[in-house]
């Protein structure tokens, strides 16, 4: 049965008879399920079926702590602190060992750094950033304050962030949390772009970009 909650399925035409045959349209890619599915449609604005596959990844492998980091990560994209703190408990049973989940972490501590917000979509503000982001030596960009990255505009992302990188310039994505994370990776994010996880923060503290990284540059 075709679900208005999933991007993909939601575009078939229904069937007469609900027994009658779906012609599916040739697929030229190999679909996207389990974390990766979930990353996609939480791109797309299917945050409850979004919600569901990353619950049910933590029902079906409750040890996989990128699955967890996910939902906690879509909590804190849609500003639910209560679903966040409650998560933890069950979170800690599964996890006892698993890195302690932080609502929000430390500045990250570089000079010409780009703190990105809220939903992340193309248009003429980010146009003008990227062609201001060519002058760099180094382009790092925080993604603490990004709430989603906008499923059309996820492969515009990838692509502008390895034409920076061709040319012997250092690209740094800092704090994309596993959701944006998984996200890039399903488009393919070029492998000389820098990902750098969310760390908990100490009072007052700033986060220190990678040394090898910078060293590199």
């Amino acid at each position: 049965m075709n679900s208005p909650l999933n991007p993909i399925t939601a575009t078939l035409p229904l069937p007469g008879a609900p027994d009658a045959r779906i012609d599916l349209p040739h697929l030229t890619c190999v679909p996207m399920v389990g974390l990766a599915e979930a990353a996609l449609l939480f791109s797309a604005s299917h945050v409850e079926a979004a919600r569901r596959a990353l619950e049910d990844a933590c029902r079906r492998y409750p040890g996989e702590t990128r699955a967890w980091a996910m939902r906690f990560d879509l909590h804190r994209a849609l500003g639910e602190r209560e679903a966040f703190e409650a998560l933890r408990a069950p979170y800690g049973g599964a996890c006892p060992a698993g890195p302690a989940p932080v609502w929000r972490t430390a500045a990250v501590g570089a000079g010409e750094t780009t703190r990105l917000r809220g939903v992340l979509k193309g248009g003429t503000e980010y146009e003008e950033l990227r062609e201001e982001l060519r002058s760099r030596r180094v382009v790092v960009l925080d993604f603490e304050d990004v709430t989603r990255i906008d499923f059309a505009f996820a492969p515009i992302l990838c692509r502008d962030l390895r034409f920076l990188a061709l040319p012997s310039r250092r690209v740094i994505v800092a704090n994309a949390g596993e959701l944006h994370g998984e996200l890039l990776a399903a488009v393919s994010l070029h492998r000389d772009v820098t990902v750098l996880p969310r760390r908990a923060p100490d009072p007052g503290a700033v986060m220190p970009i990678d040394a090898d990284a910078l060293k590199a540059a």
